[in-house]
């Protein structure tokens, strides 16, 4: 996800019983390094996200990207990546 005050995002929204654990995981896979931000391919920040089933608005932990886009990165126009926005 790259930070902007247009478009929308989809995703899944998730919980865990323990989210320090399950985040600690997520951050190695995303390249956050809580430390050490700046060496940080995504940055983790909390982020008011509303539920497509309730629509209740709840704050989330998101991986937003850290730099600029890399020379041919694509907008996903929907908002909805899969493997085929990637064509």
């Amino acid at each position: 996800m790259v930070s902007s005050a247009f478009g929308t995002v989809y995703g899944e929204a998730m919980t865990f019983p323990d989210v320090d654990e399950v985040l600690a995981r997520l951050d190695v896979l995303e390249g956050y390094h809580p430390e050490r931000p700046e060496q940080s391919l995504y940055l983790r920040r909390m982020q008011a996200v509303t539920l497509l089933d309730s629509g209740a608005t709840v704050p989330a932990h998101c991986y937003v990207w850290r730099g600029l886009l890399p020379a041919g990165a694509v907008l996903v126009p929907s908002g909805r990546w899969s493997p085929r926005s990637r064509r």
